[in-house]
């Protein structure tokens, strides 16, 4: 099994970051890639990384250097902490693996890490959705996680008729 390390995301990353999304971020109508939403994502990661704001962003690399994922996460959007029981909750943002959740180890390991980071930081809970045009990988995903209760739906969240689930785990 590899070992997959999450890291802060440096400059040097940026360009296999870009390859990353291409192969996830696409409008939602045409499956078209959208490298507007792209470029707005890695000027986000990108500022991140020069100096702390309210994301952090990391990414997932294996034993030989290559990145599998990367993952971010914030404090939760009012709609978002609306699900928690806490006020010391992170929301995960942007969380994307080169096999599509298809191999559930990757997605497990920067899943578990990011969980360990943000209790670290005196997180007590995680509260995560995903995006209408990510329904099937990323919904089975979570599916498989006992530990991620699915407590409703966020109607609207993504746009009209634009509904997502919202899972949260408990860390305390």
């Amino acid at each position: 099994m590899q070992e997959i390390t999450l890291k802060k995301i440096e400059q040097g990353d940026l360009a296999d970051i870009r390859l990353l999304l291409k192969d996830w971020v696409t409008i939602e109508e045409t499956d078209e890639i959208d490298y507007d939403r792209i470029e707005r994502i890695l000027t986000l990661v990108q500022k991140e990384s020069h100096e702390r704001g309210d994301r952090v962003y990391l990414v997932a690399k294996d034993n030989d250097g290559n990145i599998v994922g990367m993952i971010g996460y914030k404090n939760p959007c009012g709609y978002m902490q609306s699900f928690c029981d806490t006020h010391n909750a992170a929301e995960v943002i942007n969380f994307y693996t080169t096999d599509h959740f298809t191999d559930y180890s990757i997605a497990d390991a920067i899943l578990q890490q990011t969980e360990t980071l943000i209790l670290s930081e005196g997180g007590q809970e995680i509260v995560i959705n995903r995006a209408p045009r990510y329904a099937t990988g990323v919904e089975a995903y979570f599916k498989t996680k006992s530990d991620y209760k699915c407590v409703g739906k966020a109607e609207g969240f993504f746009g009209r008729n634009l509904d997502t689930p919202v899972w949260v785990k408990n860390l305390a």
